[in-house]
C-alpha cells in the first residue's frame, strides 16, 4: 500500500479555502510562504501533513 505524501489543492483565495476546510472540521494552519514565492496552508494530521 502506498501513502499519499503530498496533495495539492489550487484555490483562488487561501483565506476562503481555509475557512471552508475549517467548517468541514479540518485543522488548518495560518498562511505560509514558500521560499520561491507561492503561498500555502497545512492540514496537520497524526501520521502526515497534507499541504495546500
Amino acid at each position: 500500500m502506498r501513502l499519499i505524501d503530498l496533495y495539492v489543492l489550487i484555490a483562488v483565495s487561501l483565506d476562503l479555502a481555509r475557512e471552508r476546510y475549517q467548517r468541514m472540521g479540518f485543522t488548518v494552519t495560518p498562511n505560509g510562504v514558500h521560499p520561491f514565492g507561492t503561498y500555502m496552508v497545512v492540514f496537520p494530521s497524526e501520521r502526515r501533513i497534507i499541504s495546500q
